[in-house]
This record gives C-alpha cells, sequence and structure tokens, in this order.
C-alpha cells in the first residue's frame, strides 16, 4: 500500500564555487516526506538549462521525525547557470506499481538563487 502522501519543501542552498575544477554550483535541498515508509527513494529532478534537459539526484535518508522522514539532496552542477528542481519520492509499496510524487512548488518549480 502506498505510504507516501505529499512532500514539504524545508530549505536549500546554492553556493558558487570556483578553482581549478572551474565554475559550478553546489545545490543543497531539505525536505520531507509525510508518512512513513520502509521502501522511499527521493530526490530531486534538475535542470539548468531551462529544461532543454533534466537529471535527477538521489536524496540521503536523514532521520525520523513524528510521523515523516527527512531527506536530502546535495548536487554540484557544472557552471554558473540558473538551476530550478522539483522535488520527487518514488514509493516502492505501491501495488502493482510505483507511484512517484512531486512537489513541484505550486507549479513554479524551485530556483533558488546561487551565492558565493
Amino acid at each position: 500500500m502506498q505510504s507516501a502522501i505529499s512532500i514539504q519543501f524545508i530549505s536549500d542552498r546554492a553556493q558558487k564555487n570556483a578553482g581549478l575544477g572551474g565554475e559550478r554550483i553546489a545545490l543543497t535541498v531539505n525536505f520531507r516526506i509525510l508518512k512513513l515508509g520502509p521502501a522511499h527513494v527521493a530526490g530531486i529532478v534538475f535542470s539548468s538549462d531551462f529544461w532543454a534537459s533534466r537529471h535527477e539526484a538521489l536524496a540521503s535518508f536523514q532521520h525520523f521525525e513524528g510521523d515523516s522522514e527527512l531527506w536530502q539532496t546535495a548536487v554540484t552542477v557544472p557552471g554558473f547557470h540558473a538551476i530550478e528542481y522539483v522535488i520527487f519520492c518514488d514509493d516502492f509499496r505501491g501495488v502493482d506499481t510505483v507511484p512517484r510524487i512531486y512537489n513541484t512548488n505550486g507549479g513554479e518549480t524551485f530556483r533558488p538563487v546561487a551565492s558565493f
């Protein structure tokens, strides 16, 4: 039975870095999955080229908090381009399916402002 009900955004941070490896942005996203489930896989779907291409970055489970799970995604994106993302959760306890739920920020996507 599906256990993931919704995803709540907590915070994000986009940090510009420049060095021998070139320009890049380190993006960290913290979020909460409502309803505990032993079979969740979560992360973000992101783009740095206005969705001409998309990439997934998996999250790491942090801990339980009440009736929810706290997760964190950390990814490094080459260049100093604007980043957009949505948060997802795959629930591997769906009956005959693997439902995926999203937090799309109300259809606006999340757009962190990168800083040094």
